[in-house]
């Protein structure tokens, strides 16, 4: 039986060296690559789920001991599964069937300064638990050896390296040398590797095990005439699943199966449903033949109705479609009352000054924008003031900090626990926006005169200028980064029509491409802007364009290798992006599309789905949540199908997912709904915005919009247990 391992109880060490300081080992930029799209992959919950502390990147490490001592935790750790991955240069000593990793350091003639695989296989042979099974993937030259494979043909060594329980994937055979192709993203191994485990396999298994992971690469890589790879495996390890299929339709049986035959014509103006909610219409087959028109209101005339959906449907090739008129039908019910009526834990005196732009929940604090340039942190369990500095919010973070732009314009960070600042950088000239990216802070300086714009990178650890980009001519509108690419985007000077996006690597500020835009692709710069958040796994931008008419707007991605546009989807109203899932949401006229958001293919469709507003998408904890059509929505993130729906009204803030329990406010109340079966905990009655939700407490944060004041409310606690006694 094939099954996925526990992502609780598994865990993942990815190990990878592309900068050598041997001039014969030449680098792999790719390999650096493969470690973030692999950790990507395993930490979706649409592939494993694995957790991020459990899938440890071992980036140019620095010694055999390191790797070992790394391993060696893991493997004593992991309780189900183990997954060892390698890529670099793969090494060989003379009469020797060995193969030894080369590390950053490593030399070539000095075989012992690089890691001996078979080091590694004794780690994991000693320290692994007895039930546990192990993956081991080497995408390196000659990694076949890895299998126990001597290069004169023999397999002693097999029976003193295997690993029981285990499965040995190798990019090549024992005497083969792997490819990293120029100008391509990953290694060619590992790209193909990357693609079915985010892809999925067409018509394949709901579980991409092991052996059909092996296959569907011998067949792929053998296909573009690249090394084919190998394998190994004890015991059942070939059933061994590392990830969902992304492409997997369950079979469903035929929703129109033919009936009995007619033995009375029905009422003429009898009408019935074409779909009802969650009505799946993929997989239908071939198309039927065609039929005669029919005499409106017959039973024939409904049965076509019904074949014309499913026409239509079919000629959209395999994803699933999901209609929603059954679920938006009847009007608008009635807003639902609940029975627990919530209550403030706390009102702060604390007045806030831009809603929920200027708002942050910080686990234990929440920082908020008060009048008069001021920025002041409340505890979140009581609303005391913990501390206040003079300045405006620019961003916050709980461990690297809360940015502030001084009153002179000056930008400064400050620790989000005391309030003290930590280093502050002279602007020189006003601060348009900062924000914390990775290990950078990113500031966007606009002269006062216009002339000279520019965007810095700050060391976020000191405030010591790293780089400076210079947008020349024009103004700096607005910014995104990931953890390698900020992309820029500018507005020329001497025409508003014309438009530059630029990427830069985050760490040196240095310019990947760019690429020149006119105002009819890209539409107002409030249109770009709206989108600037939406990188995905550093891979892709999306973003939505107007028109220069103010028309149907168009949802885009551009590559962040090129520049090139990877895919458009026309008509469309709104765009957001699930990180975790690598899955573009676009709204359009037929309902809600989910897309791959690297290459734009179409997954699914919730149709007739409308939001009607800005914030209407939320992704957290593997649920994926979106209101529209006046009611909250959980829809299954991998097929679109609508597992609940609660009326609560149009209008309202972003739904928040926080432990078990969905946030959402109509523009007057705040309601609480269970994430499990969408069913209404309690309900706050109050005209205010919902700017945040607590983190490991059953409660929000809410702004007056009268009064602007922040209070948390929640559900009353529960009575006090009364103590009794018994004497005997």
């Amino acid at each position: 039986m094939t099954v996925l391992p526990d992502p609780a109880k598994s865990c993942v060490l990815l190990i990878g060296a592309h900068t050598y300081a041997a001039p014969d080992l030449p680098n792999l930029p790719a390999v650096a690559r493969n470690l973030s799209a692999l950790r990507a992959a395993f930490t979706n919950p649409l592939v494993w789920g694995i957790p991020p502390s459990r899938c440890v990147v071992l980036d140019q490490p620095e010694s055999s001991v390191s790797v070992l001592n790394t391993l060696h935790g893991l493997a004593a750790r992991a309780e189900d599964t183990l997954v060892v991955y390698y890529a670099g240069h793969g090494l060989t000593k003379p009469k020797s069937a060995d193969l030894f990793l080369a590390l950053p350091g490593t030399q070539p003639e000095k075989w012992f300064t690089a890691l001996c695989y078979d080091d590694v296989a004794d780690v994991i042979r000693h320290d692994r638990k007895p039930a546990m099974r192990t993956v081991v993937i080497v995408d390196c030259c000659f990694s076949g050896r890895a299998l126990g494979e001597s290069m004169s043909g023999g397999t002693s060594l097999a029976d003193e390296t295997e690993i029981e329980g285990s499965y040995v994937l190798t990019a090549t055979s024992a005497t083969q040398v792997a490819l990293s192709p120029a100008g391509e993203r990953l290694t060619a191994f590992t790209g193909a590797l990357v693609t079915v485990l985010t892809e999925g396999v067409d018509d394949g298994p709901e579980l991409i095990d092991m052996d059909t992971l092996f296959r569907h690469l011998r067949i792929a890589l053998a296909a573009d005439g690249l090394p084919k790879p190998h394998k190994r495996s004890r015991d059942t390890a070939g059933r061994l699943a590392l990830a969902r299929n992304r492409c997997y339709r369950p079979p469903e049986p035929d929703p129109f199966p033919p009936g009995p035959p007619p033995v009375a014509v029905p009422d003429p103006g009898a009408s019935q449903p074409l779909h009802g909610a969650g009505d799946r219409t993929d997989h239908l087959g071939p198309l039927a033949p065609a039929v005669r028109v029919p005499v409106p209101g017959s039973r024939v005339a409904r049965w076509s109705r019904r074949l014309l959906v499913t026409v239509l449907v079919a000629s959209l090739g395999t994803a699933a479609v999901y209609f929603g008129p059954g679920l938006f039908a009847g009007g608008s019910p009635s807003i639902p009352t609940a029975k627990v009526q919530a209550q403030p834990l706390w009102k702060s005196a604390v007045v806030n000054s831009g809603g929920f732009e200027t708002f942050r929940v910080l686990g234990d604090l929440v920082v908020t924008a008060a009048p008069q340039q001021v920025v002041e942190a409340l505890a979140a369990d009581s609303g005391q003031v913990k501390w206040q500095t003079q300045g405006s919010l620019l961003d916050a973070d709980r461990e690297r900090g809360t940015l502030i732009r001084r009153a002179n314009g000056d930008v400064a960070l400050v620790d989000s626990a005391s309030g003290k600042e930590v280093w502050g950088y002279a602007a020189g000239t006003p601060i348009t926006s900062a924000r914390l990216a990775g290990p950078l802070t990113v500031v966007l300086r606009q002269s006062d005169d216009g002339a000279t714009p520019n965007v810095i990178g700050l060391n976020s650890a000191t405030g010591k200028k790293e780089w400076q980009f210079d947008v020349g001519t024009g103004s700096v509108e607005c910014s995104a980064s990931s953890e390698a690419v900020l992309v820029v985007f500018t507005l020329a000077a001497t025409n508003a029509a014309n438009y530059t996006v630029s990427a830069l690597d985050l760490k040196t500020g240095k310019t990947r491409w760019t690429r020149f835009m006119d105002h009819n692709e890209l539409g107002s710069n409030s249109d770009i802007c709206a989108g600037w958040r939406q990188i995905v796994s550093s891979e892709v931008f999306v973003a939505l364009r107007g028109t220069a008419s103010g028309g149907p707007s168009d949802a885009y991605a551009l590559d962040l290798t090129d520049g090139s546009q990877a895919w458009n989807v026309p008509g469309a109203k709104a765009v957001d992006v699930g990180e975790a899932t690598g899955t573009a949401y676009v709204e359009t006229e037929a309902g809600l599309r989910a897309v791959v958001a690297k290459t734009g293919v179409w997954r699914w469709t919730f149709a007739g789905f409308s939001s009607g507003r800005g914030d209407w998408l939320t992704f957290a904890d593997g649920a994926l949540v979106v209101q529209g059509n006046g009611r909250i929505i959980r829809l299954d993130p991998g097929k679109g199908k609508p597992m609940w729906s609660t009326y609560i009204g149009t209008g309202g803030d972003k739904p928040e997912i926080h432990d078990g329990h969905v946030y959402v406010s109509n523009g007057d109340d705040v309601y609480s709904l269970a994430l499990a079966d969408g069913k209404l905990q309690w309900q706050h009655r109050g005209d205010g915005w919902m700017v945040g939700a607590g983190s490991g407490v059953d409660a929000v944060y809410v702004i007056d919009k009268t009064t602007s004041l922040v209070s948390k409310v929640g559900p009353p606690p529960p009575p006090p247990t009364v103590q009794t006694s018994t004497t005997g």
